[in-house]
């Protein structure tokens, strides 16, 4: 059935897959002529090309930070960008070509065509321009800066207020032909518009989606909440952290850069560092064991208790190495410089346990599940090993991952059959 034939008003929806790319903040959005979605990632200077599927394809730099993203009747890629620039750009092969930079209205965020033509949101007007970035008509404005949609076959332009309506004007003279609000819809963030010229307005407060009809007759709340999409909040930390466990008295233990550990709380939104303590040199990996800390240093296995102080240490040869503890048959593994998983009692640092195999290669991680049988990742087999506890029995469970090319650490639920891949930009979530 062709999408004009369906009454978008009427169908149903459902969620079909979550994207997540790490450190991105993804700004201004546009499908290109062939289905693959182009995103504007303002914080780290790119756009980001995700295939029809939208797997990450590949990334394209730019000399500064994206804000909105439109492609023009050309077929060209227009970027608004910091400082009132826009960028006039084509994707050849995998390169992006800047064609032209042009000078653009102060306080332009906001983007998208009308045929031949621009329509930008700037600071207090919208304003048509030409091809060329230049000026063709203006509309007085007021309020802060506002996502658009543009209707070429009304022609007509639709943006939010800061009273989180709804509003349509003429693209002709910029009057006001259409205006919905709604209890239902609060901090409006994002506009868009269906084949069929249907409205579309997220939440930013509410965390809803709602449909309005293009005659304002009809409205429903289209996705009562997102799958995935929160409001997120980042803690920020006054240096690289390494790794991080829970300790027994339920504070959050950080091993940080230059040999320091924090003692952690979260309050609310906030994120407060109740103490900062000095740690053995090239201390990189920490786990808990009832009322202790075992972290893994350059030379030893040192236990030290929940303010930071030294109970034990365990001398090791083997280079920085992660770490996991099991409470139960109280012993912690590590990994050995020659590729193996070594197991060792927590009360003298003994080896009780040792397990190799030639398709076990630059072991990168390690991990127990909740019956304390041993998990391994190979950074170059990719391979997942599965490990017994008595190690009788050991089996290859993932020849390859779902998306992760390069695994760097595994992770198990608590209290879940479930456990993450990570890698640096993705992560691939797996289930028994």
């Amino acid at each position: 059935m062709a999408s004009s034939d369906v009454d978008f008003m009427e169908a149903p929806v459902k969620h079909v897959i979550s994207v997540k790319k790490e450190r991105a903040k993804f700004g201004g959005a546009v499908f290109l002529p062939d289905g693959e979605l182009l995103v504007s990632d303002k914080d780290n200077c790119r756009l980001l090309l995700f295939a029809d599927d939208f797997f990450y394809q590949q990334e394209f730099k730019l000399p500064d930070k994206p804000y909105d993203i439109t492609i023009g009747s050309d077929q060209k890629i227009y970027v608004t960008m910091f400082k009132n620039k826009l960028l006039k750009c084509e994707i050849d092969g995998d390169d992006l070509n800047i064609l032209q930079t042009y000078d653009a209205p102060a306080g332009t965020y906001y983007l998208d065509a009308f045929n031949d033509q621009l329509v930008a949101c700037c600071s207090g007007a919208f304003k048509i321009l030409d091809s060329d970035g230049k000026e063709v008509q203006s509309f007085k404005r007021s309020g802060f800066e506002t996502p658009m949609a543009v209707s070429t076959k009304q022609k007509r332009f639709y943006h939010k207020t800061d009273n989180s309506e709804v509003i349509g004007r003429k693209l002709s003279d910029g009057n006001e032909v259409f205006n919905f609000k709604d209890d239902s819809l609060s901090s409006v963030s994002g506009i868009a518009l269906d084949c069929q010229d249907n409205v579309y307005a997220t939440g930013f407060s509410s965390k809803n989606l709602v449909q309005i009809s293009k005659n304002r007759r009809k409205h429903r709340v289209l996705v009562e909440k997102f799958n995935k999409v929160t409001k997120p909040a980042k803690f920020k930390l006054p240096d690289a952290p390494y790794d991080i466990t829970i300790g027994s008295n339920q504070k959050i233990y950080v091993l940080m850069f230059k040999n320091k550990l924090l003692k952690c709380e979260i309050d609310g939104d906030d994120f407060n560092i109740l103490e900062t303590y000095d740690v053995a040199n090239g201390t990189v990996s920490i786990q808990t064991y009832n009322d202790q800390l075992v972290t893994c240093c350059s030379e030893a296995v040192k236990i030290l208790d929940l303010e930071g102080k030294e109970v034990q240490s365990f001398k090791k040869s083997n280079c920085k190495s992660e770490l996991v503890v099991s409470t139960k048959l109280k012993r912690f593994y590590l990994i050995t410089d020659h590729g193996e998983v070594s197991g060792r009692k927590l009360s003298d640092g003994n080896e009780v346990f040792n397990f190799a195999n030639p398709a076990l290669t630059s072991i990168s991680s390690i991990a127990l599940d909740r019956n304390d049988n041993v998990y391994a990742t190979s950074y170059d087999s990719k391979k997942l090993f599965q490990i017994s506890k008595n190690r009788r029995k050991h089996r290859v469970l993932l020849e390859k991952f779902e998306k992760v090319n390069k695994p760097d650490t595994i992770v198990f639920h608590p209290s879940k059959d479930m456990f993450i891949i990570f890698a640096s930009e993705d992560f691939d979530v797996y289930q028994f």
